[in-house]
Protein backbone atom coordinates (compact mmCIF):
# COMPACT_ATOMS: atom_id res chain seq x y z
CA UNK A 1 0.00 0.00 0.00
CA UNK A 2 1.48 3.59 -0.70
CA UNK A 3 2.67 5.50 1.64
CA UNK A 4 0.12 8.76 0.74
CA UNK A 5 -2.35 5.95 0.90
CA UNK A 6 -1.52 4.82 4.86
CA UNK A 7 -1.09 8.19 5.94
CA UNK A 8 -4.63 9.48 4.55
CA UNK A 9 -6.50 6.98 6.04
CA UNK A 10 -3.98 7.00 9.56
CA UNK A 11 -5.56 10.94 9.28
CA UNK A 12 -9.00 9.18 9.15
CA UNK A 13 -8.55 7.20 12.37
CA UNK A 14 -8.64 4.34 10.26
CA UNK A 15 -5.63 1.39 10.25
CA UNK A 16 -5.14 -0.76 7.47
CA UNK A 17 -4.35 -4.28 8.24
CA UNK A 18 -0.78 -4.83 7.47
CA UNK A 19 1.39 -7.89 7.34
CA UNK A 20 4.24 -7.52 9.47
CA UNK A 21 6.63 -7.77 7.13
CA UNK A 22 4.79 -5.35 4.96
CA UNK A 23 4.94 -2.70 8.31
CA UNK A 24 8.43 -3.20 8.82
CA UNK A 25 9.32 -2.06 5.56
CA UNK A 26 6.85 0.74 5.42
CA UNK A 27 8.33 2.34 8.83
CA UNK A 28 12.09 1.98 6.90
CA UNK A 29 10.54 4.74 4.26
CA UNK A 30 8.46 6.94 7.18
CA UNK A 31 8.42 6.89 11.01
CA UNK A 32 4.79 8.23 10.76
CA UNK A 33 3.19 5.36 9.87
CA UNK A 34 3.14 2.45 12.66
CA UNK A 35 0.97 -0.65 13.20
CA UNK A 36 -0.32 -0.01 16.56
CA UNK A 37 0.19 -2.75 19.13
CA UNK A 38 -4.43 -3.43 18.40
CA UNK A 39 -3.66 -5.03 14.82
CA UNK A 40 -0.32 -6.94 15.82
CA UNK A 41 -1.02 -10.43 15.24
CA UNK A 42 1.82 -13.10 16.02
CA UNK A 43 4.13 -14.05 13.30
CA UNK A 44 4.20 -18.02 12.37
CA UNK A 45 5.51 -19.63 9.70
CA UNK A 46 3.10 -20.77 6.73
CA UNK A 47 1.95 -23.99 6.35
CA UNK A 48 4.43 -26.38 4.45
CA UNK A 49 1.76 -27.55 2.08
CA UNK A 50 0.57 -23.78 0.90
CA UNK A 51 3.14 -21.65 -0.63
CA UNK A 52 0.96 -18.67 -1.92
CA UNK A 53 2.77 -16.39 -4.59
CA UNK A 54 1.90 -13.10 -5.95
CA UNK A 55 -1.02 -13.14 -7.83
CA UNK A 56 -0.50 -13.22 -11.42
CA UNK A 57 -3.00 -11.29 -14.26
CA UNK A 58 -4.17 -14.39 -14.80
CA UNK A 59 -7.54 -15.28 -13.35
CA UNK A 60 -7.56 -18.75 -13.88
CA UNK A 61 -4.01 -18.60 -11.60
CA UNK A 62 -5.98 -16.96 -8.69
CA UNK A 63 -8.97 -19.37 -8.89
CA UNK A 64 -6.86 -22.22 -8.64
CA UNK A 65 -4.87 -20.37 -5.63
CA UNK A 66 -7.94 -20.02 -4.18
CA UNK A 67 -9.23 -23.25 -4.62
CA UNK A 68 -5.67 -24.77 -3.45
CA UNK A 69 -5.89 -23.40 -0.02
CA UNK A 70 -9.56 -23.86 0.44
CA UNK A 71 -8.65 -27.80 0.47
CA UNK A 72 -5.86 -27.52 2.41
CA UNK A 73 -7.99 -25.86 5.09
CA UNK A 74 -10.26 -28.42 4.47
CA UNK A 75 -8.07 -31.03 5.42
CA UNK A 76 -6.67 -29.37 8.22
CA UNK A 77 -6.54 -31.10 11.44
CA UNK A 78 -3.15 -29.39 13.13
CA UNK A 79 -4.85 -28.43 16.05
CA UNK A 80 -7.74 -30.09 18.41
CA UNK A 81 -11.06 -28.09 16.54
CA UNK A 82 -10.75 -30.52 13.63
CA UNK A 83 -12.27 -33.33 15.94
CA UNK A 84 -15.55 -31.50 17.01
CA UNK A 85 -16.07 -28.60 13.40
CA UNK A 86 -18.99 -29.76 11.28
CA UNK A 87 -16.87 -28.23 8.78
CA UNK A 88 -14.19 -25.71 7.85
CA UNK A 89 -14.95 -21.76 7.63
CA UNK A 90 -12.72 -20.56 4.89
CA UNK A 91 -14.35 -17.13 4.05
CA UNK A 92 -16.67 -15.46 1.25
CA UNK A 93 -17.17 -12.89 -1.04
CA UNK A 94 -15.05 -11.09 -3.30
CA UNK A 95 -11.85 -12.61 -3.90
CA UNK A 96 -10.58 -9.32 -5.69
CA UNK A 97 -12.09 -6.81 -3.31
CA UNK A 98 -10.75 -4.12 -1.97
CA UNK A 99 -11.76 -4.60 1.85
CA UNK A 100 -11.52 -7.27 3.74
CA UNK A 101 -13.46 -8.18 7.00
CA UNK A 102 -11.50 -10.08 9.63
CA UNK A 103 -13.69 -12.27 12.23
CA UNK A 104 -12.23 -14.07 15.95
CA UNK A 105 -13.34 -17.51 15.21
CA UNK A 106 -16.46 -18.71 13.60
CA UNK A 107 -19.89 -19.46 16.07
CA UNK A 108 -22.57 -22.21 16.08
CA UNK A 109 -24.20 -20.80 13.04
CA UNK A 110 -21.58 -20.28 10.66
CA UNK A 111 -20.15 -24.11 11.60
CA UNK A 112 -23.45 -24.90 10.57
CA UNK A 113 -23.26 -23.02 7.50
CA UNK A 114 -19.13 -22.88 6.58
CA UNK A 115 -19.54 -19.05 5.90
CA UNK A 116 -18.65 -16.70 8.29
CA UNK A 117 -20.70 -14.00 10.13
CA UNK A 118 -23.81 -15.47 9.20
CA UNK A 119 -25.25 -15.37 12.63
CA UNK A 120 -26.23 -12.11 14.20
CA UNK A 121 -23.11 -10.80 13.91
CA UNK A 122 -23.24 -11.40 10.47
CA UNK A 123 -26.58 -9.71 10.33
CA UNK A 124 -24.86 -6.18 11.83
CA UNK A 125 -22.45 -6.62 9.39
CA UNK A 126 -25.10 -6.76 6.73
CA UNK A 127 -27.05 -3.77 8.11
CA UNK A 128 -23.12 -1.06 8.45
CA UNK A 129 -22.03 -2.33 4.88
CA UNK A 130 -25.51 -1.29 3.62
CA UNK A 131 -25.20 2.00 5.53
CA UNK A 132 -22.28 2.94 3.82
CA UNK A 133 -23.35 1.80 0.54
CA UNK A 134 -21.54 -1.98 0.56
CA UNK A 135 -23.26 -5.01 -0.22
CA UNK A 136 -21.80 -8.10 1.59
CA UNK A 137 -20.54 -9.62 -1.88
CA UNK A 138 -18.24 -6.67 -3.14
CA UNK A 139 -16.61 -7.24 -0.07
CA UNK A 140 -14.37 -10.34 1.81
CA UNK A 141 -15.08 -11.75 4.86
CA UNK A 142 -13.02 -14.40 6.92
CA UNK A 143 -12.00 -15.22 9.97
CA UNK A 144 -8.83 -15.71 12.12
CA UNK A 145 -9.22 -19.18 12.71
CA UNK A 146 -11.34 -21.79 10.20
CA UNK A 147 -13.22 -24.20 13.15
CA UNK A 148 -15.25 -23.48 15.66
CA UNK A 149 -13.95 -23.20 19.04
CA UNK A 150 -16.65 -25.45 21.09
CA UNK A 151 -18.76 -23.92 23.12
CA UNK A 152 -18.25 -20.69 21.81
CA UNK A 153 -15.30 -20.40 23.50
CA UNK A 154 -12.39 -17.22 22.47
CA UNK A 155 -9.76 -19.42 20.54
CA UNK A 156 -6.27 -20.47 22.55
CA UNK A 157 -2.92 -18.94 21.29
CA UNK A 158 -2.00 -22.31 19.73
CA UNK A 159 -5.04 -22.32 17.82
CA UNK A 160 -4.63 -19.21 16.23
CA UNK A 161 -1.04 -19.90 15.66
CA UNK A 162 -1.70 -22.93 13.58
CA UNK A 163 -4.60 -21.27 11.54
CA UNK A 164 -3.11 -17.45 11.50
CA UNK A 165 -0.45 -19.02 8.24
CA UNK A 166 -3.90 -19.63 5.91
CA UNK A 167 -5.65 -16.06 6.78
CA UNK A 168 -1.90 -14.72 5.47
CA UNK A 169 -2.39 -16.74 2.67
CA UNK A 170 -6.11 -15.15 2.39
CA UNK A 171 -4.75 -11.95 2.47
CA UNK A 172 -1.24 -12.29 0.44
CA UNK A 173 -4.05 -13.79 -2.83
CA UNK A 174 -6.81 -11.21 -1.95
CA UNK A 175 -4.36 -7.94 -1.97
CA UNK A 176 -6.66 -5.73 -0.05
CA UNK A 177 -6.57 -1.85 0.67
CA UNK A 178 -8.45 -2.12 4.06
Amino acid sequence: MAIDKLLYLKQMGIEPYMLRTDVQATNQTTSEVSQSPATQIPETTEPEAVIVQPLANDDSVAISQWHTLQQEVVGCSKCILHESRTQTVFGVGNQQAQWMFIGEAPGMDEDRKGEPFVGRAGQLLNKMLKAIGFDRSEVYIANIIKCRPPDNRNPRPEEIAQCLPYLHSQIKLLQPEI
